[in-house]
């Protein structure tokens, strides 16, 4: 599926005008098609990825407008709400472990090539320049890294010992 990745970058690109996000699509495109390719043949990958990163790009585009579309009180009010509950600070603390636990596992290259990407927001050629590889080896990094961590926190969250919840009524 990998001889498709540059010809989709410049498909997805000429229909955003962003090379860098149609290259994080693309990245994400990848991540859910691989995953699907392992629990089943797939006949047409190409077909898949195309449609894959064509739905995820209108949904970066979606979320763009209902962004755009609220006033900064709206935003505020959200931000204020259920996104500060000690629940989801916990979650969120507790996610961002296995993502640390995960990224651990990695080679270094790989792991710097995907931290730089996604924490400082550097784009491909950036990033080669300053880990000294290829433009193609930090694509390979990063969607390595990306399908490891969701593999990875998947699993640690399938095997973390699950609460008993008792049930309210009886």
């Amino acid at each position: 599926m990998e001889q498709y990745y540059r010809q989709l970058v410049k498909h997805i690109a000429f229909r955003m005008s962003d090379q860098s996000m149609a290259a994080d699509i693309v990245h994400d495109a990848y991540i859910k098609v691989i995953e699907v390719a392992a629990e089943r043949h797939l006949e047409y990958p190409q077909a898949v990825l195309y449609k894959a990163a064509t739905n995820l790009m209108i949904d970066h585009f979606r979320r763009l407008k209902r962004r755009n579309g609220r006033s900064l009180d709206d935003i505020e009010d959200l931000e204020g709400s259920h996104a500060d509950t000690p629940q989801e600070r916990h979650y969120l603390l507790q996610r961002a472990s296995l993502i640390d636990a995960a990224l651990s596992e990695l080679s270094a290259t790989c792991r710097q090539a995907f931290l730089l990407r996604k924490i400082e927001g550097l784009g491909h050629i950036e990033i080669s320049e300053r880990l000294q590889i290829s433009k193609d080896m930090v694509e390979k990094h990063i969607v390595v890294a990306m399908k490891h961590c969701r593999i990875r926190v998947r699993e640690m969250e399938f095997n973390a010992p699950r609460k008993k919840h008792r049930r309210a009524f009886s």
